[in-house]
């Protein structure tokens, strides 16, 4: 949730940039893009959530099992890609 709602606010300041200088003459397609791109990272880590979510159901494991899993698995992958764990978050 913090990941998209951080890709909104990087939106927003050239959204709003374009719509204040070009006001009336602002293309649909900016507005559009600014709705749309942030969804792009939740899309993406959805099948990683769904995973969580059958393991949880078949173990019988607690919903704070499975996103514990989820966020080690999202920190091994950060770590794997050369990013240290602290600014991975």
């Amino acid at each position: 949730m913090a990941r998209l709602a951080l890709a909104y606010s990087a939106l927003a300041l050239p959204a709003l940039y374009l719509s204040y200088y070009l006001r009336a003459q602002t293309p649909g397609w900016v507005f559009v893009l600014y709705a749309s791109a942030p969804l792009v990272v939740l899309l993406a880590e959805l099948p990683i959530i769904r995973s969580a979510q059958r393991s949880t159901l078949y173990s019988g494991d607690s919903a704070w099992t499975a996103s514990r899993q989820y966020r080690e698995r999202t920190h091994s992958t950060a770590s794997a890609a050369g990013t240290p764990a602290s600014r991975a978050m």
